[in-house]
């Protein structure tokens, strides 16, 4: 098993290595004695498996792989799962994109407004520490 581990990729792990062959399942993952060493490896088809969470199951409905969460199989294909996380990794960066900008749209009309009031950072910190200072002196000028 640990010679197919470079077909891995993504979250998938060895223990979700699946070999699939002309092999009916109910017959167990033995293979006919008929087979030979040659043949075994040219009749078979690796493919790396993943068991979906519920995380994942909503990645590939929202990816529209499938239609419902019922109808997500309890084990993908590593490449379909990878396919899925990176159109949701690609899909959030945009969203998170847009919404820097419109967070800096926003910021930049809030700044124009406050300057039209006449306010400032500078004149917000000097404010600041005119009050911290007189706060300072009316407590040292209390007796204790």
């Amino acid at each position: 098993m640990w010679k197919y581990k470079s077909l891995l990729r993504g979250y998938c792990n060895p223990k979700q290595l699946r070999l699939l062959s002309s092999v009916p399942p109910n017959e167990g993952s033995k293979l006919p004695s008929s087979h030979t060493i040659q043949n075994e490896t040219a009749s078979l088809k690796v493919t790396a498996m993943h068991k979906p969470n519920k995380i994942d199951k909503w990645l590939l409905v929202w990816d529209k792989k499938y239609k419902t969460f019922e109808e997500v199989p309890n084990f993908v294909s590593c490449d379909k799962m990878e396919k899925a996380r990176n159109w949701a990794r690609i899909k959030i960066s945009t969203y998170l994109m847009i919404g820097t900008v419109l967070g800096c749209i926003v910021m930049i009309y809030s700044g124009k407004q406050a300057a039209a009031r006449g306010e400032s950072v500078t004149k917000a910190n000097l404010e600041m520490h005119r009050r911290y200072q007189e706060e300072m002196k009316a407590q040292a000028n209390q007796p204790k």
